[in-house]
């Protein structure tokens, strides 16, 4: 029994560890939507262009080497945020971003996710959700193209560098540069994705990094 169950739990972390690789790879743009890697493959293209960087909180400073514990860094800030997180910094020639992990309440469930920045550290490209429990054809719709196409190109402060990214109520977007149109029929949803972002770039969690000069 104890064999087997350590079986299971090497193959349960492999296709975790697969799972996130390929969602930290689709939101950086380095494959698309639908393609399907092997682990070998997906560990390849994970290593050869992101690196993991540790950042100082407090001044947003790159301290070297970093490792993205996902689980580890959200038991983390339960008790507030640590002196130092990982990032991750995409090398790709053509398609140097930055991957920061988020996470927020939905009206069921608390959403998971990923989000990339372009290289000028304000320019969405790509937000997506690994884990929620949001209501499938409602909340859940976070998952379908039509919300997750809406992000790139977002701008996550205005030119005075005052946060402007939200998510809006269905039809009700003003400032097509910076808000995203939210899900008929799932406001409390829309709401907490808007909120989630906003959170982690305020001055308290990524906000530092944001606004530094290092590259």
């Amino acid at each position: 029994m104890s064999t087997t169950a350590v079986v299971l739990k090497d193959k349960q972390d492999a296709n975790i560890k697969l799972d996130t690789q390929i969602q930290i790879l689709r939101v950086a743009g380095l494959i698309g939507a639908t393609d399907k890697l092997s682990v070998d493959k997906a560990n390849e293209l994970y290593t050869e262009n992101i690196e993991e960087i540790s950042v100082d909180t407090a001044s947003g400073n790159i301290l070297g080497e970093g490792k993205l514990d996902s689980k580890l860094f959200i038991k983390a800030v339960k008790e507030g945020m640590p002196e130092s997180y990982t990032l991750l910094k995409v090398t790709a020639p053509g398609k140097e971003s930055y991957v920061f992990l988020v996470w927020g309440g939905g009206l069921w469930s608390t959403m998971y996710g990923y989000i990339a920045l372009e290289a000028d550290k304000n320019t969405v490209k790509g937000l997506t959700f690994y884990k929620h429990a949001e209501t499938p054809g409602l909340g859940g719709e976070i998952d379908s193209d039509y919300f997750k196409d809406q992000w790139p190109g977002k701008k996550i402060f205005d030119a005075n560098g005052v946060m402007a990214i939200d998510v809006m109520k269905k039809g009700k977007v003003k400032l097509a540069e910076h808000q995203v149109d939210g899900i008929t029929g799932a406001t409390i949803t829309s709401e907490g994705v808007g909120d989630l972002v906003r959170k982690w770039f305020d001055a308290d969690h990524y906000g530092k990094f944001i606004t530094s000069e290092v590259e």
